[in-house]
């Protein structure tokens, strides 16, 4: 079962690919139900297809998934339509008035579905949103029955969508069952379909008419920046993503940007992240910008640096603003490809917490001037606790990463080692207190592994309620295992000073938790063994290797009492976050202090990659 599951994308290339040989077959055998129901099931298959979260893909199986089935839907529609009405046409020739109205309501869902939404995208970026600005915090894009951005307009196209591709397999189904004497079940379901999508066309034509020759939105989109300018924000943070579960990229450096006292704006380029973002921090303006144009007029003259937080694609829209200065700060320190992307290069600023960081862009063959560096360590551990000596573990963090954008990137210990890791602590560390805490990202791409979690729910309330456990120092009271939820409000560094140890994967928390100096256990989840581990990957020096094997946990259960790899650990910590034990947030202010007070001087030449002046 887990092979058909981990392969689903391939057994539906190969079914569309035999039901349309099995097509051409039946339709030269005049079997043309048949052939209608092959086209049944290439519609099914082709459906779920482009459904498909973006489970563990390899080569061409991407590619058919990425290409074939999510971009190319107007072209399947098309051959799927040709196909049907070709079955049609060879049983009802004589039937003009069926045929006509069959060959209607294909062209019509057709223009409906697929042509005019492909060329509304004029219209879909007009409008341009802010939130927290003033008390009249103008459009947020969640009002009016005919505005193509609001929730409204939304639900209407969506129930109608819904409704046009359940009929075109109605359509299919009815044919299929139908005889001559049920010829008129076939003729109201076209019926149907057209009435449906002259219902759609209507009201996207119209909304889009009434969004397009909206005077008010090109008022008030002048009036807003306006506004902005009159806010005159030294710094804008740029953020770009795709889902509100990317959000913790944003929540690492929005609390010490603020403290740093410079006015700030939240530039985002999701209309979706609008009110998150300001639910974040009420006290910082939001604006959201759809339009590529008119990014330029978005950013004030008073603003001297542009903060980013990853590499998103969108990022180039802003790096091409001259006369600011471009920082990239990334979400997190480690030893994973995206630590060290070519991409990062574009930036003017490079904030990085140790020498380790730009080492690994010189050992990966990327070239960046040293002038681009700024090492300031990591603002977000000066609130972890050191540990002062070793000490038993009684608590222990488990915090597995996601799965990645490919399989290149995925260091998830989540499928091979989570479940015999959690047997051997309940089995050899009975005492042990467990929390778990996923990344807010896993299952995005392998949607089986929010199953996984749902088991690791499952062992550890088991457990407590068999057994309970105490803590050794304070037996009087019960500690049960925990589960952090995504929508807690505890974060990954509150738990660093409640635990005694942690399990993590390659991955920011691995650098991050080194502020602790607690002993920390790294999944193997590639098998790559310790030796290879300890060479490729800086943040795992001092760590103890594990693998889903309970001799690998065995071998490492002297680390659950005298910890000695401690001292391996305090070297390699400065390393990895510099040595600024407290004091990494007011490194971090100097930096936007001398960006603000420089104008534009800490500027890099790209072309010479010396610092510009």
């Amino acid at each position: 079962m887990n092979w058909i599951f981990r392969n689903r994308i391939g057994i539906f290339v190969v079914s569309c690919g035999l039901s349309a040989l099995a097509y051409l077959l039946f339709l030269y055998l005049d079997l043309l139900r048949l052939s209608a129901l092959m086209i049944l099931i290439i519609f099914s298959c082709s459906r779920s297809a482009v459904r498909l979260g973006a489970v563990e893909l390899e080569g061409v199986w991407l590619r058919f998934r990425r290409y074939f089935f999510a971009q190319q839907l107007a072209n399947q529609y098309i051959l799927r339509a040709l196909g049907f009405f070709i079955v049609l046409y060879k049983t009802w020739a004589g039937d003009s008035a069926l045929i006509q109205l069959a060959l209607t309501c294909l062209i019509l869902n057709l223009i409906t579905m697929f042509i005019i939404p492909t060329f509304s995208g004029r219209a879909f970026r007009l409008q341009t949103s802010a939130l927290g600005l003033s008390e009249d915090e103008g459009d947020d894009g969640r009002h009016g029955f005919m505005n193509l951005y609001s929730v409204k307009f939304e639900s209407v196209r969506t129930v109608l969508k819904l409704l046009a591709n359940l009929l075109e397999p109605f359509h299919i189904l009815i044919f299929c069952l139908s005889t001559g004497e049920t010829r008129s079940i076939l003729i109201w379901s076209f019926t149907i379909h057209i009435i449906v999508n002259l219902v759609h066309l209507t009201y996207f034509l119209a909304s889009i008419l009434s969004t397009f020759f909206n005077k008010s939105i090109a008022t008030s989109k002048e009036k807003l920046f306006k506004k902005l300018d009159d806010y005159a924000p030294v710094l804008i943070l740029y953020f770009s993503a795709q889902s509100v579960n990317s959000l913790y990229q944003v929540t690492q450096w929005l609390p010490f940007i603020e403290s740093s006292g410079h006015r700030l704006v939240i530039l985002t380029r999701e209309r979706k992240l609008l009110r998150p973002l300001n639910e974040l921090s009420p006290d910082v303006p939001v604006l959201w910008v759809q339009s590529f144009a008119d990014i330029e007029k978005a950013i004030p003259h008073s603003v001297k640096g542009i903060l980013y937080v990853n590499n998103g694609m969108r990022n180039v829209h802003a790096l091409r603003l001259e006369g600011v200065t471009h920082v990239q700060l990334l979400h997190g320190e480690s030893d994973k490809g995206s630590s060290a992307s070519k991409v990062t290069r574009a930036y003017d600023v490079i904030a990085v917490a140790g020498e380790t960081a730009i080492r690994r862009y010189a050992e990966n063959g990327i070239s960046i001037s040293s002038s681009q560096f700024r090492i300031i360590g990591r603002p977000v551990t000066d609130s972890v606790v050191s540990s002062v000596e070793a000490k038993p573990i009684e608590s222990i963090l488990y915090a597995p990463t996601w799965e990645g954008h490919d399989s290149d990137s995925n260091y998830s210990s989540l499928r091979c080692i989570a479940l015999p890791m959690l047997e051997w602590l309940l089995q050899n560390q009975p005492h042990v207190r467990i929390i778990v805490k996923p990344h807010p990202l896993t299952g995005s791409r392998e949607p089986e592994l929010l199953d996984i979690l749902e088991k690791i729910k499952t062992t550890i309330s088991l457990s407590d309620s068999a057994n309970g456990h105490q803590n050794k120092t304070t037996e009087a009271h019960y500690f049960p295992h925990e589960f952090v939820e995504k929508e807690s409000d505890l974060t990954l560094y509150d738990l660093f000073n409640q635990v005694d140890a942690v399990v993590c994967d390659i991955s920011s928390v691995a650098g991050d938790f080194l502020a602790s100096n607690k002993p920390m256990f790294i999944c193997d989840s590639k098998g790559e063994g310790p030796s290879e581990i300890r060479s490729s990957y800086p943040t795992t020096q001092g760590s103890y290797i594990v693998d889903a094997t309970h001799e690998s946990w065995d071998q490492n259960q002297n680390a659950f009492t005298t910890d000695p790899l401690r001292s391996e650990r305090l070297k390699a910590r400065k390393g990895i976050l510099g040595n600024f034990e407290g004091t990494a947030t007011s490194q971090f202010h100097s930096l936007l202090d001398e960006i603000v007070n420089e104008s534009g001087a800490a500027k890099i030449d790209r072309v010479s990659g010396e610092a510009g002046t």
